[in-house]
């Protein structure tokens, strides 16, 4: 949900949104998207404990461990920076989306640091509208403050919007039933998003 990327330490709410990245238990637990962190391989006792009627914070409390070190808060040292010189303010970039993801892809390409580049081509990868909207979102989020029941209700709109687009189709070709991984996106790039668009 945009409430819970909104907050992320570092803006790292736009890192997984623009890439249409995935986070490990480790980051989970450290950008606040959970709590507890209990292995897989304990989960059966966990369901065990529970439908059994043990209080549900005293079995959580047994079977977790500590959670793997996450991965993107390694990325805290240089995206927060780039992000806040391209995003700006929520205010900024809500006045044009499509240009704050431009700039923050410029700035991360440009950049000497390695895994920065590769997160620009990341980005250029996923869907271009599909981008420009999770940016503008989360910029909606933090602008109105939206709580977790709020921005449900709002992601539930847009996502009934999006899925009436070719790309949430092409993306599942390209993804599940190919399995070809070149989805060929409409519009195909950034530079061709349609402003209008976005902000309808």
């Amino acid at each position: 949900s945009n409430a819970l990327l909104a907050p992320a330490a570092g803006r790292l709410g736009d890192m997984l949104a623009a890439a249409s990245a995935s986070m490990t238990a480790g980051d989970a637990i450290a950008l606040g998207f959970a709590d507890f962190y209990v292995h897989s391989s304990r989960l059966e006792e966990l369901r065990a404990r529970l439908s059994g009627g043990e209080d549900p914070a005293a079995a959580v409390a047994a079977l977790a461990e500590e959670a793997p070190a996450s991965e993107l808060l390694a990325t805290l040292e240089w995206f927060e920076e780039m992000a806040d010189a391209a995003l700006g303010t929520p205010e900024q970039t809500l006045a044009d989306p499509k240009a704050a993801v431009l700039r923050l892809v410029a700035e991360l390409g440009s950049s000497q640091i390695e895994r920065a580049c590769a997160l620009a081509s990341e980005i250029r990868a996923v869907s271009p509208t599909s981008v420009v909207v999770a940016i503008a979102q989360l910029a909606r989020t933090r602008t109105e403050s939206l709580g977790v029941a709020e921005a449900l209700v709002d992601d539930y709109r847009v996502l009934g919007r999006m899925f009436g687009r070719g790309d949430f189709s092409e993306g599942a070709r390209a993804q599940l039933i190919d399995k070809d991984g070149k989805p060929q996106w409409s519009p195909a790039t950034l530079e061709e998003v349609d402003s209008a668009e976005i902000a309808r």
